[in-house]
């Protein structure tokens, strides 16, 4: 039992520091400690899953994509190995896989805001879905209504629908939340000067039809 007590220690300050190293910018670093936690726990799921995101983060994506299989494996009740197995597939182009990945997370995590938005995310930037978009991110938003990203990505199925004032307001919403973000800004600027522009066209074709 002693033996079993300190071998269960050692798993997680490999693991430990191998998130750290991640965090630092280590990610070389980082996998060694994360595999040498796997070979004293090879069912050690959220280093299989560490490994994947990092690999992710390296683009490479097929290694990610086994990891983050092979997590889900072991412990097909964590929602985050469905979200980051989602973005990993949506970055490989698999997007059907990537979709039911984000529902699976959802199916657990019914509250899992990350999970709408990165759905929303896939149908908008991929899918060119911008309708259906929209809906997952006001999920998102309803869950959490300082969620910056979410209103961004909101802002933009907004501006391909036409709805500017709606994708401005979004914009207003991120810049009270991080007002000193230059791109926020420069967006809320854009949408003011487009709505206007917009409201001195539509304006000509009164003149010119009356």
């Amino acid at each position: 039992r002693r033996s079993i007590e300190l071998n269960n220690k050692r798993v997680e300050a490999h693991f430990n520091l191998g998130i750290t190293l991640a965090d630092c910018k280590q990610p070389d670093a980082a996998i060694v400690s994360l595999e040498t936690a796997l070979t004293l726990d090879p069912q050690f799921a959220e280093a299989h899953a560490a490994i994947g995101i990092i690999k992710g983060a390296s683009n490479q994506l097929e290694l990610a994509n086994d990891k983050l299989t092979e997590a889900i494996k072991i412990k097909p009740d964590d929602c985050s190995f469905y979200l980051n197995r989602g973005n990993i597939l949506a970055d490989l182009r698999r997007f059907d896989e990537s979709l039911a990945d984000y529902d699976k997370a959802i199916e657990l995590k019914s509250d899992y805001y990350y999970a709408f938005s990165n759905k929303g995310h896939v149908l908008l930037t991929y899918l060119f879905n911008a309708e259906a978009a929209l809906i997952y991110f006001d999920i998102a938003l309803a869950l959490k209504p300082d969620f910056v990203s979410a209103l961004i990505n909101r802002a933009e199925a907004c501006n391909r629908l036409w709805k500017l004032e709606e994708a401005l307001e979004c914009f207003l919403k991120a810049l009270e939340i991080d007002p000193s973000a230059p791109f926020i800004i420069g967006k809320c600027l854009h949408y003011k000067m487009k709505i206007c522009q917009w409201d001195n066209l539509n304006e000509g074709f009164s003149i010119y039809e009356s």
